[in-house]
């Protein structure tokens, strides 16, 4: 089926069913910015006015409604379908920021205590972070319990491993994810069978040689 091309005052517009209704949608959102195109009108501070009239209609900001413009320029009406990511519902952090909020979790879960606020999880997410930055590479010294935390993370040597190593990741990733923990450690398990030579949920590891 061809594709559809920008449209002018003149040009007849046709949908086809075999596209997505949020294509459709978004697409009905910004077809007055090419009928004003073809016009002679076309002053700057107009499309400015005209944009923002089009967002409040859409329910979206001006800015949003400039990129589905642009897509639609650059690929036609395929590209104003929503793309469902391959990862969807799945964590996109590691494995080492997944095993420290399941720990965080299962640690209080288990004393008894009220489970930790989001601000509180976050707050211990970035020194643990920042720790580990700058140990990477070093051997993990102290006493037993320091030791026993970084059993999963270290090599052979009693280093600690490159993977260890958490990204930044917002206070509102963290919200999220606390909440969801039965899914974070489903995501460990699978990102540990996929790959057994990491470590496992709750500390289980297949150590590199």
């Amino acid at each position: 089926m061809a594709e559809l091309q920008p449209i002018s005052a003149s040009t007849p517009v046709v949908f086809s069913k075999s596209f997505p209704s949020e294509a459709l949608r978004r697409f009905a959102a910004i077809a007055p910015f090419f009928a004003q195109a073809s016009s002679a009108v076309g002053a700057p501070r107009q499309k400015l006015l005209l944009a923002g009239v089009l967002a409040h209609q859409a329910g979206v900001s001006p800015r949003t409604l400039r990129r589905w413009r642009r897509a639609y320029k650059r690929c036609g009406l395929a590209a104003l379908s929503k793309i469902v990511r391959a990862d969807k519902g799945r964590p996109r952090f590691g494995l080492a920021c997944g095993d420290f909020l399941l720990r965080v979790g299962l640690s209080s879960s288990q004393r008894g205590r009220l489970r930790p606020t989001a601000a509180a999880v976050y707050r211990a997410y970035i020194s643990e972070a920042s720790w580990r930055r700058a140990h990477a590479g070093r051997e993990v010294a102290g006493n037993i319990f320091s030791k026993v935390k970084y059993s999963a993370w270290i090599d052979g040597a009693g280093r600690l491993r490159p993977d260890a190593m958490m990204p930044e990741i917002s206070c509102q990733t963290i919200r999220y994810w606390f909440r969801r923990l039965p899914e974070i450690a489903v995501f460990l398990d699978q990102e540990v069978s996929r790959k057994p030579h990491t470590i496992g949920p709750r500390g289980s590891r297949g150590r590199k040689e």
